[in-house]
């Protein structure tokens, strides 16, 4: 019952609909293209240099989490032949690119860049696709990024580094596939430089891919099991969420999160979020695949469900909740798969503003989409600024080079952001 996927969710190598499209050599321009948007609310579309077509950037998205600095860093799995690429921007004012960091020697199949994650100077890259998988760390220095460390676990086929999330400190890395697809989380701690295993946290319950989705704030880490079925024989993929806070010695279990009105095949957990006592889970298959978010939060130690996030234009087929961020009170859904033309797979970031009623807000529209494109398959957020991948994006037409369409409120104030955007899915 898993979603419709470019990427599989075995163990085996990514895969994607790179084959339909034609693997296009087509070569961008060797500086970072900035679109500007026109009656819409992006800032604008940015576009890694040297693309090829299958690298598919934005398939994983991270900005600075510690809001210390304007770095994003995108992950490009499918560049040369599977070996994978992180490309980091300083996007301080329009995005300048960075370093572009590769696998030495390449490791074809390896997908790394499937996930990242960026606090202050240390970047973390998932490559879950090769034996067991592996994370790698990096630190910068200055404006250089250099390999600090390779962290490894486990046995092959269990995905380690399939999600991945940072703070200062700590690091937890998701090998959903391991022990049969009930999964675990490997923490690992910093010191000096030196990263060491911390604890390791098993899937609470068989069967859910515990792992699959992560999310890492301060002491606290929000952790996705979507796969996990009810109570009930015969059912299937309801999904929890699991929280858990460092007591300063060890991570414990606070609290299970799970909606009243979940039902099979929801696939509650796929995408995680956290910022402070705000928990967002996504259901992309919730409603008949229309999808919706699910926002809980913390008084004192008990965690409550306060709503559910749906898509006022929502349709079947939308996914929403494929991927989620949130800051503050304003929390952002990916659905890649939206469109209203049905298959267009144009994609939209949908933002909600809260609490108390939750609001849609328009800040996610875009001017020209490309069908096909699938804006929203990752989403970050840091401050006011918000950025959804496009991976299925080519240079005039779905090729799966990828790019970013980047929002920011204060930046858009004085230009045309408050113009009626057009159907999502108009070129």
């Amino acid at each position: 019952m898993n979603p419709p996927q470019y990427f599989s969710d075995s163990a085996g190598a990514v895969l994607s609909r790179r084959g339909a499209c034609g693997v296009r050599r087509l070569m961008l321009a060797t500086a970072v293209l900035l679109v500007g948007g026109v009656h819409a609310t992006e800032v604008d579309l940015v576009t890694p240099a040297a693309l090829s077509g299958g690298d598919e950037a934005a398939f994983a998205l991270a900005m600075d989490g510690l809001r210390t600095s304007a770095r994003v860093a995108i992950g490009l799995p499918g560049a040369a032949d599977g070996s994978g690429a992180v490309v980091v921007l300083n996007c301080a004012d329009s995005c300048v690119q960075e370093q572009r960091l590769e696998l030495s020697p390449a490791r074809p199949g390896a997908a790394f860049g499937s996930s990242v994650s960026l606090a202050g100077t240390v970047l973390a890259v998932g490559l879950p696709n090769q034996g067991a998988g592996a994370v790698q760390m990096f630190r910068r220095t200055g404006s250089v990024w250099s390999l600090e460390r390779e962290l490894t676990s486990g046995a092959a086929g269990d995905r380690f580094g399939l999600a991945v999330s940072l703070v200062p400190g700590h690091v937890a890395v998701g090998a959903p596939q391991s022990f049969g697809a009930d999964g675990r989380v490997e923490l690992f701690a910093e010191a000096a430089g030196a990263w060491t295993p911390e604890q390791t946290l098993p899937a609470p319950s068989a069967g859910g891919k515990f792992g699959h989705a992560l999310a890492l704030n301060g002491t606290s880490l929000l952790v996705g099991a979507p796969f996990l079925p009810g109570a009930a024989a015969g059912s299937f993929g309801r999904g929890s969420a699991f929280v858990y806070i460092f007591s300063g010695s060890a991570w414990v279990l606070q609290a299970t999160l799970r909606p009243a009105a979940v039902a099979d095949g929801d696939l509650f957990g796929y995408s995680v979020a956290l910022d402070g006592n705000l928990a967002v889970a996504g259901a992309p298959r919730r409603a008949l695949t229309r999808g919706s978010g699910f926002v809980f939060q913390r008084s004192g130690v008990l965690w409550a469900e306060q709503a559910e996030l749906v898509a006022g234009r929502g349709l079947a087929g939308d996914f929403l909740g494929w991927s989620a961020a949130v800051v503050g009170t304003r929390v952002g859904l990916g659905s890649p798969f939206a469109s209203e033309d049905p298959g267009g797979g144009c994609g939209r970031l949908q933002i909600f503003d809260g609490p108390g009623p939750w609001q849609e807000n328009s800040l996610g529209d875009v001017a020209q989409p490309q069908a096909g494109e699938l804006t929203g398959w990752a989403v970050a957020a840091s401050g006011t600024r918000w950025l959804a991948g496009a991976p299925g994006r080519g240079p005039g037409t779905p090729g799966h080079f990828g790019a970013v369409y980047r929002f920011d409120p204060d930046l858009r104030l004085f230009t045309d952001g408050f113009q009626t955007p057009p159907s999502p899915c108009a070129n």
